[in-house]
């Protein structure tokens, strides 16, 4: 998990963060999941209940709706 002053990264509650996932000042609301060796960057929002698919990358500034799967 990697922040700085401009880009603050947040884990909400009762999430699961995968081994070697990535989060580089990002927000990852509540009940949300990152798998496996995924990549979340700069401004990402994964949203309540939504999934990161192991080794995927979410680009910086992506917003991933609430329920949703971000595979690939």
């Amino acid at each position: 998990m990697h922040a700085t002053a401009e880009h603050s990264t947040s884990i909400g509650a009762d999430c699961v963060v995968g081994h070697l996932a990535h989060l580089e000042g990002c927000v990852v609301e509540d009940r949300a999941l990152v798998g496996n060796g995924a990549v979340v960057l700069h401004g990402a929002v994964i949203r309540t209940g939504s999934l990161v698919g192991s080794n995927a990358v979410v680009p910086a500034g992506m917003d991933v709706p609430t329920g949703a799967m971000a595979l690939g």
